[in-house]
């Protein structure tokens, strides 16, 4: 409604309205779908025992937050979209088991219930952060949820202050190779998570290696199922949106996260 006010050059919007855009507007370029997961930080004390994330990852009922999701979506199984060049279903496996009760009896066999700090950084991601945080706390984890300006959020992740927070990830290119090595490769810049597996890494260079398509997809298959078994992210859902754009003005970049870049549009 923005765009069409003349409030807005350009949005990220659901296909309906894509659609309705195309109409007034012409055909507008797509961008790729965005996977929205929550991260669990591997350099925040609070997760340094397995049991701990493990017991975070239970607690999630994912359709309850899928519902929260402001745009079109359905639950991801990983942080791949199914329409990606070598997605594997199955990735997420018990790391997506909804049961609050095991998480309890974990966080009991832990000796202690730690306060996590859920962090989003958009406004539209309020509901879904509070979602997050209502499941982690019938899964027996105390919360803070807290609302952080975009540019305050790779330095809260640094120092462990965002516990778990929100990403997104729309890949430069629609294969796995565009996905699993920049999001789970030890020392990757984009490795939000702060994963470092050394079972990942040896078949992540083991694809890098791998000319056939299908061979290599297999290997970062595996990788992808062996770094979410390492309970280090929320899988939340792959969001179907497009991209609309006021005639007058020169394409715009699309950051990984599946957000516009302001600083593109000229």
């Amino acid at each position: 409604q923005k765009l069409t006010l003349g409030q807005v050059q350009a949005a990220i919007v659901d296909p309906a309205s894509s659609r309705d855009a195309a109409n007034r507007f012409g055909q507008q370029p797509s961008a790729r779908s965005v996977v929205r997961f929550y991260g669990l930080n591997l350099g925040a004390e609070d997760f340094w025992d397995p049991r701990v994330r493990e017991a975070a990852l239970v607690s999630i009922d994912r359709p309850s937050v899928l519902e929260e999701l402001p745009m079109a979506g359905f639950t991801a199984d990983g942080v791949a979209g199914a329409t990606t060049a070598g997605f594997r279903y199955g990735a997420c496996d018990t790391a997506c088991l909804y049961n609050p009760s095991e998480s309890r009896s974990l966080l009991r066999d832990v000796g202690r219930a730690p306060t996590l700090t859920v962090v989003y950084a958009t406004e539209d991601q309020a509901g879904v952060a509070r979602e997050i945080s209502s499941s982690l706390g019938r899964g027996g984890f105390r919360t803070e949820v807290v609302e952080v300006a975009p540019a305050q959020l790779p330095g809260m992740i640094a120092d462990g202050s965002a516990e778990v927070f929100a990403f997104g990830w729309a890949a430069p290119a629609g294969s796995m190779d565009a996905v699993v090595p920049p999001l789970f490769a030890s020392g990757s810049s984009l490795n939000v998570t702060r994963l470092v597996s050394v079972e990942v890494d040896d078949l992540l260079a083991e694809a890098a290696v791998t000319a056939d398509d299908n061979a290599r997809w297999d290997l970062l298959a595996q990788a992808h199922q062996a770094a979410l078994a390492q309970w280090v992210l929320i899988p939340v859902a792959v969001a179907h949106n497009g991209l609309v754009q006021s005639p007058d003005i020169a394409p715009l970049a699309i950051r990984a996260d599946g957000s516009l870049d302001p600083t593109s549009i000229g």
